[in-house]
């Protein structure tokens, strides 16, 4: 039996959707177990680690390092393989959100806060970068947008949240609606 709002196995109810993607309700065992893995501290930090050590394999990459001009490249192919792992893991990051929040139909769900749209993009083009079929040149165009992997830890930090957006604001003219929407609290 659902319940709308209140606390129940220590989940707060009045802060997540009341469904996830129009299957799991609040009191859903699975939602239940990653909600209560998505708000532990510990989860954040290990996904703030991930960024980081993230950020440093980015920091090693070569762009001029490419099979045509050295085929056998170890330290490519242990960057390659390390960044399909980011990839993995932040996709199932993404995954194991979207689940615990819902998607996008409700209040307070996953794509309802915009840094997560921004986290959602950002593991969307990593995904597609894993697919096999794409050419050369639309697969470094979309590593160029790796780069963007780091603003993922701003969201988890509001006052960086509002410095970013304080950076921006002088800057843009679309400054003044970001700011109103990227420094609102979460």
């Amino acid at each position: 039996m659902e319940q709308p709002k209140g606390k129940a196995d220590g989940v707060d109810f009045g802060r997540f959707a009341v469904s996830s993607l129009f299957i799991l309700g609040r009191q859903n065992p699975l939602r239940l177990a990653l909600i209560r893995l998505i708000e532990n501290k510990w989860f954040d930090r290990f996904v703030l680690l991930v960024i980081l050590v993230n950020v440093a394999f980015m920091a090693a990459f070569d762009p001029l390092d490419i099979p045509e001009v050295n085929p056998i490249s170890e330290k490519r192919q242990t960057l390659d393989t390390a960044d399909f792992f980011f990839s993995v893991f932040f996709a199932v990051e993404c995954v194991i959100k979207i689940v615990a929040l819902g998607f996008v139909f409700e209040k307070r769900t996953y794509l309802r806060d915009p840094w997560n749209v921004l986290d959602f993009v950002v593991v969307l083009l990593g995904v597609i970068d894993l697919i096999p079929s794409l050419s050369i040149s639309s697969v470094l165009v979309l590593r160029a947008f790796r780069v963007l992997r780091p603003l993922r830890a701003i969201s988890r930090f509001d006052e960086l949240r509002f410095l970013v957006v304080l950076l921006v604001a002088p800057r843009s003219p679309w400054s003044y609606p970001l700011a109103s929407v990227y420094s609102l609290p979460r």
